[in-house]
């Protein structure tokens, strides 16, 4: 794997920094918008553009961020609060998700979903895949035995 460079390092520490404050302070105007003045609704918007570049709405990776944010807040999330809250359907919650277990393995967020319920809950963090996994697999781990499964994630974890 290729090495940073400190200032590379540098960039992307504060790009993380500025993608966490951002989530903290939308998620503050979404919790509080009914008491807020309209001013500050319109410079959220203004401040964070739709996904594609378009303005009036939520930047896609604020999104993701503010859907975290719920889970961690409320343990399990029915979609439709996730839909009223965040405008997200189950489409764009199951691309999140899958953003989620695509990242580096110890940083993973295996987030399940009941269709009957319709409720989203964290079933798992990290590198290894919760028991009865039924959703999105990574390209390493398909078609192979739970120890080998061990052995890949041990050799990328050792990266």
């Amino acid at each position: 794997m290729r090495e940073l460079s400190e200032k590379n390092k540098h960039v992307r520490e504060r790009a993380a920094k500025k993608r966490e404050a951002t989530s903290i302070i939308l998620k503050f105007i979404l919790e509080n918008k009914d008491d807020l003045p309209e001013e500050i609704i319109e410079a959220a918007d203004v401040l964070t553009p739709k996904h594609g570049g378009g303005g009036g709405g939520i930047k896609a990776d604020s999104k993701k961020s503010l859907f975290i944010t719920m889970l961690e807040d409320k343990g399990t999330v029915h979609e439709d609060d996730v839909f009223l809250e965040l405008k997200l359907g189950r489409t764009e919650v199951r691309n999140i998700r899958n953003d989620l277990i695509k990242t580096v393995p110890e940083n993973r967020v295996w987030v399940a979903f009941d269709r009957d319920t319709g409720n989203y809950t964290v079933a798992g963090k990290g590198a290894e895949m919760p028991a009865n996994w039924d959703g999105y697999v990574p390209e390493e781990l398909k078609g192979s035995s739970d120890q080998e499964i061990e052995d890949i994630e041990d050799d990328l974890l050792a990266d």
